[in-house]
């Protein structure tokens, strides 16, 4: 072992050596790698970008060495380190809704304000729901000047203490921007009304209007009602991929999986229910009684409740994509 060494002060500034010499011959590559490491370190422990990405980026700007190259890990190799330097710095996860959010994470890299709101809704003086959202006023300049948006929710992933993950994303020329994320804490009518109400105020401040065309987004009631009622003369598509999901559940409820898998005849009925999306309106009554009248006896509970929903409990303009260019938010996804 060598003990040769350096003494340095509070920031790392070379004061003197050690007393001890070195045994062993220099190893300039090491060198490299550790400033190459410690470059690293900084910027797990500053920033929030995915570690991997952190560790490739320096390593193409550190320019090192052939020996040096070959001696540094990859990126996989020091992933389990460089997550323990970042938990080091990363605060504890919160135990109850009523947390506080340190100030670097209300911030861009860059120093932009991108917590946009933090609203708390309180039940007996304890903080009941919560909404986060996070935007820059670049992003939202995007989202208001578009005529087309898109709204999807993610469930499985959303953070302790919230129902959802939001995202709302502004569609030009075919191509789809990020905007906004929210933490949402429900899918209840009022939350959503709470979360278009918030853009609307920012909206005005930045002399712009939240009035777009068209929005595009999944069945949530909730969603579908206050969308309805914030935005009267603005045309509401369903995706398409969740009215198809949607019916394939209910041949799941119905216990029908087995027939459809199995019975051609079976599944052609239930897909030419899912093609009715995409029959024009002044067509689409005609169609559905046609499917139903040449559907096997087996598929009468799914026929009527076809019926019964999408056609009686549902406007045919939410769920029909006929006339639409964009059927589906699944560009949005991920």
């Amino acid at each position: 072992m060598c003990w040769a060494g350096v003494h340095l002060d509070a920031h790392d500034q070379f004061i003197k050596f050690t007393k001890h010499d070195h045994n062993h011959i220099p190893v300039p590559e090491r060198v490299e790698i550790r400033k190459l490491m410690m470059n690293v370190k900084i910027r797990v422990q500053d920033e929030t970008t995915a570690i991997g990405q952190i560790y490739n980026e320096e390593l193409g700007k550190a320019n090192l060495s052939k020996s040096a190259l070959a001696a540094a890990a990859t990126a996989r190799e020091i992933n389990s380190t460089l997550n323990q330097a970042r938990r080091l710095t990363t605060p504890n996860l919160p135990t109850s809704i009523d947390f506080h959010i340190p100030s670097k994470y209300k911030t861009t890299n860059n120093g932009e304000r991108y917590l946009l709101a933090d609203r708390v809704q309180r039940y007996d003086g304890e903080v009941d729901n919560r909404i986060l959202l996070f935007a820059t006023d670049e992003q939202l300049k995007t989202l208001f000047t578009c005529s087309h948006i898109m709204m999807d929710g993610t469930f499985d992933c959303s953070p302790s203490h919230f129902d959802q993950v939001y995202s709302i994303h502004g569609i030009k020329n075919g191509h789809n921007f990020l905007c906004v994320i929210a933490l949402l804490g429900n899918r209840t009518a009022i939350i959503y009304k709470e979360l278009f109400s918030i853009l609307a105020n920012h909206a005005r401040r930045l002399d712009l209007q939240f009035r777009p065309q068209k929005i595009t987004s999944d069945f949530e009631p909730g969603l579908v009602k206050t969308v309805a009622n914030e935005f009267p003369n603005t045309r509401h598509i369903g995706c398409n991929f969740h009215f198809v999901n949607a019916i394939y559940r209910q041949i799941q409820h119905l216990g029908l999986v087995s027939a459809y898998r199995n019975d051609e005849c079976v599944r052609s009925s239930a897909r030419k229910l899912m093609a009715l999306a995409l029959v024009p309106i002044d067509k689409l009554e005609l169609a559905f009684h046609k499917v139903a009248r040449e559907a096997p006896r087996s598929l009468k509970p799914l026929i009527d409740y076809f019926n019964r929903y999408w056609m009686t409990k549902v406007k045919w303009t939410l769920w029909n994509v006929s006339d639409v260019e964009l059927k589906t938010n699944n560009i949005v996804e991920g």
